[in-house]
């Protein structure tokens, strides 16, 4: 005859801690539960008496199956021929046995997989241009569209109007 086996303990609790997950998950990252506070949680306002490791394995295969429901975190982005991407970064070189801090714009063709970088003193709208330019004489031509990344620095629009930085 088989040993009858005990229903387990965290059997009772799984919707109420489904719902406290489902709930975090529109909560600041800082302030969702840790598996920790939902055991205490469980223990001090619904009298549960399993143990900590069923709590975990629980909250972990809800984790793992909503992160395999939720995709690969990223958007696949198609570009059209002729469009380009630009952005700057930050570097420090030595020039002239100075240390500089130097911006890098570095420009991509997605579309044929391209890059291009020229270095220049500053993000401000001269300094971009003439990197642009630059680019734009090595690849021979100018690209039909232009997608800057936060290009603050060269000027902002404020009501309509644009103002240099």
């Amino acid at each position: 005859m088989p040993a009858h086996r005990a229903r387990p303990a965290i059997d009772p609790h799984i919707d109420w801690i489904d719902n406290l997950l489902e709930a975090d998950l529109s909560a600041p990252r800082k302030q969702r539960h840790t598996t920790k506070r939902i055991y205490d949680r469980l223990v001090e306002e619904r009298g549960y008496r399993g143990s900590y490791s069923s709590v975990q394995r629980h909250v972990r295969r809800w984790r793992l199956e909503r992160a395999a429901g939720a995709g690969d975190g990223y958007l696949e982005l198609e570009w059209a021929p002729g469009t380009a991407q630009a952005d700057y970064g930050n570097f420090e070189a030595e020039v002239a046995g100075e240390r500089l801090r130097l911006k890098l714009l570095v420009v991509c063709l997605p579309h044929s997989n391209a890059r291009y970088a020229v270095a220049g003193m500053s993000q401000r709208s001269e300094c971009m241009c003439a990197s642009l330019a630059e680019v734009f004489g090595w690849i021979g031509r100018a690209p039909r569209e232009l997608v800057l990344d936060n290009a603050t620095e060269a000027g902002r629009r404020v009501r309509g109007e644009v103002t240099e930085s």
